[in-house]
């Protein structure tokens, strides 16, 4: 009964130590995003201030809404850079346990997700957004006409929800043939599993997508696109294995 505590005792240890030492880098990554509040609102607006159809301005409803938005960009700030720091504490914890023939895989995909997330996060911004403002905001120019023309005036606080919403959605969407490159690694899955599936998952993709991003087919083609391509991928090298 002993020599089974003992163990116990000492995965509870590294958790509760690994926890403390992410903890504490994503604090110091949190204070660091508080000074950065102005730089990181900058960024999240720019692909709306480059849209055709861009409001004057965007609004601010509560007394308290500035401090909130700075706590927001401070844990923003504090996910991207403590994210792939999580990772490696993951990878160090887990590596006891793994198999050999399970540790370069594991390594992998520990090592590829972060630089996936941010390629997903990155076409978000710099592609989709772009698009999907200047499309959704064009259907305003049917209202600001008349003799009581409408003026849009958007909360900063749903702006920065929606923004999120996209690169949260195509970052972790992108992170789909890592994930299925690992299954086959592991023998979990085969590529013939994957092309028998092809149809369903198709369906599945094109529904997820649906629900994930703003009820407009643009968005909803911009991320099923790139994820059934991204499905592809992982059956050619699922097959290169």
């Amino acid at each position: 009964m002993r020599d089974i505590k003992k163990p116990l005792l000492t995965h509870l240890q590294e958790i509760k130590r690994r926890l403390l030492f992410g903890l504490v880098f994503f604090l110091v990554c949190f204070v660091g995003g508080l000074f950065l509040t102005e730089s990181l609102y900058q960024f999240f607006i720019h692909p709306l201030q480059i849209s055709s159809f861009s409001p004057e301005s965007l609004l601010l409803t509560n007394l308290t809404s500035g401090f909130s938005l700075s706590i927001r960009f401070g844990f923003i700030f504090a996910f991207v850079c403590s994210f792939p720091f999580w990772l490696f504490q993951i990878w160090r914890f887990v590596l006891p346990a793994l198999k050999k023939k399970e540790r370069l895989p594991f390594m992998l995909f520990l090592s590829v997700a972060p630089f996936l997330f941010f390629i997903g996060a990155g076409f978000a911004y710099f592609v989709i957004t772009p698009l999907a403002w200047d499309y959704l905001l064009s259907f305003y120019d049917l209202f600001a006409q008349g003799n009581l023309p409408a003026k849009l005036t958007p909360r900063v606080e749903d702006y920065i929800n929606l923004m999120l919403s996209f690169l949260m959605t195509f970052g972790l969407a992108f992170e789909l043939p890592a994930i299925l490159i690992l299954l086959m690694k592991l023998k979990i899955l085969s590529p013939q599993v994957l092309i028998r599936s092809r149809r369903y998952v198709i369906i599945a993709i094109f529904t997820a997508a649906a629900i994930l991003t703003p009820p407009d087919v643009l968005s909803q083609i911009l991320l099923a696109v790139p994820l059934i391509l991204l499905y592809e991928m992982a059956i050619f090298f699922g097959r290169k294995m």
